[in-house]
């Protein structure tokens, strides 16, 4: 065995993968890194996101690592779709369904549920499972109603299949707010939320970081299960299927088969996020069988990337965090549900034109502008704000390690000054003067950084093109090599 060549492949698959491998590492190292309780701390990381929380980008440890956990929830409802459009090409506009209805029926089958003696013959049985078994059994009773839904549904095509599916959550919904179904339902009002599937201990740190853990776990797990499936002989299948049907049929495959088994397994996904979800906000007709929630994650799925599970997840976390963190503070809740649609339909509309295939299937010099726009974003809102020198005042080394890590980021922003500044006064312009909004500290701070985004993803982008040039007019191919003249 060429060991050489071994560590040569391992080294060139672990590049490819560079992204998910780092993505994965975050979402798991990140309690330690925002400093939560009973957690080792990650020197530098974790002091250089207190420095972030003292100037208030992200809020509190606690509400980030909540806003975290939707996003994990949003990254499982938005794979599960993926595997069904995504790969076996059969567009779903009523992934809603199976989001709402998990929730109901992990809150009618779970312990603690009370039922009016006089609707017990319409419940049927009561099972009293634990959260974390109803969970699992909302997401195989979602699975069962995909299969007939699939019976009856997928012998249509193309938007007589999307209408189909739009229209089984609207009904659905219109049968819970029946008066008759009121004590099971509880109508537009629902119920407070799902019982919890952790044990509560009453300390707010410790319950914000064991749901966080738990739905990072099922996120990973998830989606772990999707691309295995995606990357299976029943993945080469599902693509067939969705590029050419009869040519799929003539190899031999049975499309009823596997299109069913497709939404089943989408469907049984979309109901495990909808049983998280239930926990994280409470159950109500309303939003949880709300077309906005198919809309959405498909959405996510365009901007992360159709076709490859996680592209949704990785524009589930965007979008999310985009939503709950940033604009929610920049713009009065008045005005908010206009924004995101705004907001989504801007990315949507940019990331069609400029990366068509989504962020996770984009080429390789779009994702490291993405990165490292990002950095520099959070660089240049973190260093007007910081008094790095105070790191000075006790002399050890981690101060002195952290003074310099902090003269590094400044020194890795100056290239990108004159695009802030400008960038920094032209949009609070458009914010302040053109939509008279009122900003206070807070708000201040997450405009100034969603604005070095928008002007630092395309600095980053250009910036090693411009260098390149710059560098064959002046040096030729390489500074050692001398400049090159043409005869």
């Amino acid at each position: 065995m060429d060991w050489y060549e071994f560590f040569e492949d391992l080294w060139d698959e672990i590049k490819d993968r560079g992204y998910y491998i780092s993505g994965i590492a975050l979402i798991i190292l990140l309690p330690s890194i925002l400093g939560a309780v009973n957690t080792p701390n990650i020197p530098f990381l974790t002091d250089i996101y207190a420095v972030i929380g003292e100037i208030g980008l992200f809020g509190s440890t606690n509400f980030f690592l909540t806003i975290l956990s939707l996003c994990a929830i949003w990254g499982i409802f938005a794979a599960s779709w993926d595997i069904l459009s995504g790969y076996t090409g059969q567009i779903s506009f009523g992934h809603a369904i199976f989001f709402g209805l998990a929730a109901y029926i992990g809150y009618w089958t779970s312990v603690g549920f009370d039922v009016d003696p006089a609707l017990v013959g319409i419940l049927g049985p009561r099972f009293n499972l634990s959260p974390a078994i109803a969970l699992i059994f909302s997401g195989f009773i979602c699975a069962l109603l995909a299969v007939v839904v699939g019976i009856l549904a997928l012998r249509v095509k193309g938007p007589y299949l999307a209408l189909v599916t739009l229209v089984i959550p609207l009904i659905t919904a219109s049968l819970f707010k029946l008066n008759e179904f009121y004590p099971i339902t509880g109508g537009d009002h629902g119920f407070p939320s799902v019982p919890d599937i952790l044990t509560i201990t009453g300390n707010l740190d410790t319950d914000t970081l064991n749901f966080y853990i738990f739905s990072i776990a099922v996120l990973l797990v998830s989606v772990g299960i999707m691309m295995l499936i995606a990357y299976s002989r029943y993945g080469l299948i599902f693509q067939s299927i969705r590029e050419d049907e009869d040519a799929a049929e003539s190899l031999g495959i049975n499309l009823a088969f596997y299109k069913i088994f497709a939404f089943a397994v989408s469907a049984f996904f979309a109901g495990i996020a909808g049983g998280m979800y239930a926990q994280y906000r409470h159950i109500a007709v309303p939003s949880f069988f709300d077309t906005t929630f198919s809309f959405t994650i498909i959405i996510m799925c365009v901007i992360g990337g159709i076709g490859s599970i996680s592209g949704g997840v990785v524009g589930a976390f965007l979008l999310t965090i985009m939503i709950e963190i940033l604009l929610g503070d920049i713009f009065p809740s008045s005005i908010l549900e206009g924004v995101d649609i705004l907001a989504f339909g801007l990315l949507l509309v940019i990331t069609l034109r400029y990366m068509p295939y989504g962020l996770a299937r984009a080429k390789p010099d779009q994702k490291k502008a993405v990165v490292f726009g990002i950095l520099f974003a959070v660089a240049w809102a973190i260093v007007p704000y910081s008094n790095f020198i105070d790191y000075l005042s006790v002399i050890n080394v981690e101060n002195i390690l952290m003074f310099l890590v902090m003269v590094l980021i400044t020194i890795f922003t100056i290239p990108a000054i004159p695009v802030f500044i400008v960038s920094e006064f032209l949009g609070l312009f458009i914010l302040e003067g053109l939509m008279g909004l009122t900003l206070n500290a807070k708000s201040l701070i997450k405009a100034k950084f969603l604005i070095y985004c928008i002007a630092g993803i395309p600095f980053a982008y250009y910036l090693p093109k411009v260098f390149k040039i710059v560098r064959l007019r002046f040096w030729g191919v390489w500074p050692s090599v001398g400049r090159y003249e043409p005869e």
